[in-house]
This record gives C-alpha cells, structure tokens and sequence, in this order.
C-alpha cells in the first residue's frame, strides 16, 4: 500500500450518468468490489483504506452511508481507483483519510452527491483523464480536488469548497514537462473561506467560468500557468481577487472583482501577453487592475470606487481602449492608459 502513496505524499508537500443502484451490500473496511455495490451500514475507523474498486464499470453508492478513517496521518484512501475506468462513486461521507477518493490511471469516472470531510485531500487525481467531479461538498483541511501531473478533460463543477488550504489545486509538472495537465475545465463552484481559493500551477488550456471564489484569505485566484481563460466569475472579498504570474497567453475577461482586500486583478512582471478585458473592478482596497508587465493588453475593463487606481499599468502596456475608470482614491484614476 505505502509504495502506491509516493507520489500523493509528493502532492501534499507541494501544496452525469449515474448507474443504477444495486441492492444494499454488507461489505468490511478494505473490501475490493468488482460489481455494483451499495453500502448497508457506515465503515467506521478503517485501519487502512475503506473501500477499493477492484474493477472498472462498477457503482459504488454509500446508500447514505458514511466511509470513516482514523485521520489523516494514516496514509489511506477512502474510496481508491486505480487504473479502473467507468466507476461511479455518489450519495454519502468520506472523513478523516489521507485522501477521500483517490483516482490513478484512470479515465471517465465519476464523483458526485458526496460530503467529503477531514481529509488531507477532497479528491485526488493522478493521471487521470475525463474525471467528472460534480455536486460535491467538500470540507478541508487539504485540497479539495487535487490533480498531480498528467490529466485532461476533468471537469470539476458545481461543488462547494472551503476550509481548504486550496480549495481546488490543479498541479502540472514544474518544471513543465510531458506530465502535462491539460483542457481542465473548473466551473460553477462556489469556492470560500479557504486559504486559497484555485491554484493553477502548470497546467494548460485550463478554462475557469462561472465560478464564486469568496473569502479566500490569500488569493482568489492564483494562477502560473498556461494559456488559462479565467471567464465569468466573481471573485469577491478575497485578500487578491485574481493574481497572474509566472504565466504565458493568460486571458482574464468579464470577471466581478468586487472588494477584495488588495487587487481586484494583479499581474506580476513574468505574466506574458495576457489579455485584461471586460471586467469590472470595484470596491477593491488598492487598484482595481494593477498590470506589472508591458506585454499585456487591457481593453474595455471598468473600474469603480477602488482605493487607489482604477487601472495602474507599467509604460508600454497594449491600450486596445474602451476602459473607463471614475470615484477611485487616486485623482488620475488611470496610469499608461487611457481611461474615460
């Protein structure tokens, strides 16, 4: 078991269809099942895992039911899959595993309908592709969803995260290699009261739309990756609403950045050719867009009422027009753009 825990140990350091149920089942902590099961009772204080797929095409439906650890430090999963594709996991508890569901080389498998509490992780992904993670709660400490390295097309969707050190963590290799997790998208998921609402640290062509990222204490959003489209979302009283750095074709439109205790958006000095547009910046404690980096373009942003500039941008940004700025703390409102 340890020997398969090697690389999810890494992962912490660095910090639908849904078939049909079938009769309830008496299985005992680390039972493998390889057909359709459906928990009759909770799994309390599991020694080592608590239930494992043994096979793909397979359901596992708590029935309500709750699969219990003896806390984070043990090293197991709750539910663990490896290398099983097609399984379904819905409708009960995970609490106090190392992680609550943990997926390795696997594709088109399926969360969704769980509370997973008091784990060091909500749900890991290594490696795995197509994952659907969908109406979830999650309750930290750790990473609500962490991918680790190779993984593409997972779609994390209408759950709601907090008491997370990072809420949703999606981890590329670093430095990027091969290992690269690509074409995630993260949507629709009410994100607070963590330290860090989304991290994106190496993926691709991650789209991040219609999220609310809430009283996450450092950052909102923190995103070092490439080619991420942060669309649609709210990101509100947060320490920074959205911070872009160490990145590459970043494009940040029609977001609500509304009172955050720094930026509203901030892009550091190594966020390359990001595009800054059509959103609106209100409320935040010191500007509303504060651009670092001459490669960047801002075009038809507004921002209102902030502390210090509406837009604060370095000599040479690409001004593509229509920002409008008016009531922040700094007279001048805008600086190296033209704000109306």
């Amino acid at each position: 078991m340890r020997c398969r825990l090697t690389l999810l140990m890494c992962a912490l350091a660095l910090l639908g269809v849904v078939a049909a149920p079938a009769a309830a089942t008496h299985i005992d902590c680390g039972d493998v099942i390889t057909t359709d099961t459906t928990l009759d009772s909770d799994l309390i204080d599991c020694p080592g895992d608590g239930v494992v797929i043994g096979a793909g095409d397979v359901t596992l439906d708590l029935g309500g039911h709750t699969i219990d650890g003896t806390g984070t430090d043990a090293g197991n999963q709750g539910v663990e899959i490896n290398a099983s594709d097609n399984v379904t996991v819905v409708n009960g508890r995970i609490q106090q595993f190392l992680a609550a569901v943990s997926i390795r080389l696997a594709g088109a498998n399926d969360v969704s309908g769980m509370t997973l509490a008091e784990s060091s992780i909500g749900v890991y992904l290594e490696r795995a592709s197509s994952t659907r993670i969908e109406d979830n709660e999650m309750l930290g400490p750790g990473p609500g969803v962490l991918l680790f390295l190779r993984g593409s097309f997972n779609e994390i969707r209408r759950n709601s995260i907090s008491g997370a050190s990072v809420g949703i963590f999606l981890l590329g290799a670093v430095p990027v290699t091969a290992d690269v997790a690509a074409h995630n998208v993260v949507a629709d998921n009410r994100v607070f009261d963590n330290t860090t609402g989304l991290s994106l640290t190496g993926p691709h062509d991650t789209l991040v739309t219609g999220n609310q990222f809430t009283h996450n204490a450092v950052e909102g959003v923190l995103e070092h990756a490439v080619r991420s489209r942060i669309q649609g979302n709210v990101v509100r009283r947060n320490g920074v609403g959205v911070s872009v750095a160490n990145s590459h074709l970043a494009q940040v439109t029609e977001n609500r950045t509304w009172d955050n205790e720094g930026d509203g958006v901030r892009l550091g000095p190594d966020a390359d050719r990001a595009t800054i547009a059509d959103n609106f910046a209100k409320g935040n404690a010191d500007d509303g867009i504060d651009v670092d980096t001459p490669s960047a373009t801002l075009a038809r942003n507004k921002a209102i009422h902030n502390g210090d500039f509406g837009i604060e941008a370095v000599p040479g940004v690409t001004d593509g027009g229509g920002n409008k700025a008016h009531a922040n703390g700094n007279r001048a409102q805008c600086l190296n753009v033209s704000c109306r």
